[in-house]
This record gives structure tokens, sequence and C-alpha cells, in this order.
């Protein structure tokens, strides 16, 4: 998932106003964003709503923003994403700021609300 965000800000400096809505995905490695090779793009107002499934791995949900740009006001709404059968899942973040509603795993990074 992180690899289409990626692409979408491919040759801009800058990643505003997206959603990403209703999706289900099967064995998944990673979901989130993984901004950390790419420090100059700033990522803000994301919204995740409504996306279920399984990860084959164990960090389901990982935001890894730049420390110079931080990723800003990033929102989660209705997340599950669960383990494929082998382990559980976790989550993990860095430099993200934002809310989540009814997220599993939690992110600790952002507050719920």
């Amino acid at each position: 998932m992180d690899f289409l965000l990626q692409k979408l800000c491919h040759k801009s400096s800058s990643l505003k106003r997206t959603s990403v809505e209703s999706i289900y995905l099967i064995n998944l490695v990673n979901f989130g964003l993984d901004f950390t090779q790419t420090s100059a793009v700033e990522v803000s107002n994301v919204r995740y709503i409504d996306i279920h499934g399984t990860s084959s791995g164990k960090t389901a949900i990982k935001f890894a923003c730049s420390e110079t740009v931080p990723c800003t006001d990033i929102s989660m709404n209705d997340i599950d994403l669960t383990s494929d059968g082998t382990r559980n899942t976790t989550s993990s973040c860095q430099n993200v700021q934002g809310t989540q509603h009814e997220v599993f795993p939690s992110v600790p990074c952002l507050t719920s609300n």
C-alpha cells in the first residue's frame, strides 16, 4: 500500500488531501506510509477509512516518516488487519501525527478519538 502512495507523489514534493477507502487486503506485508528514504516529501491530511484484511507479516501497519518533514493530520477509521493465522499483528510508527478510531492493531503514534 505504501508503494501506491509513494508512486502517487513520485514526481511531487507532497501528498495532501488523499483518501484511501473501502479496501480488502489479503496477506499484505506492510500497510501504511514509509517515506524514510524520501525525506523531502510532505505528507498531510491523508485518510484511511474502512480497510480490512489479513497480514502475512508481524507488522501489519507501518508509518515511517522523516524527522525533518513529519507526516501530519493522518486519520485512520475502521481498520482491521488481522493475522493470516501464524502470529499476532502489530504496528509501528515514527514521526507521525494524527488520530485513530476503531483501528486494529492500534497505532502508537496516533491518538484515539
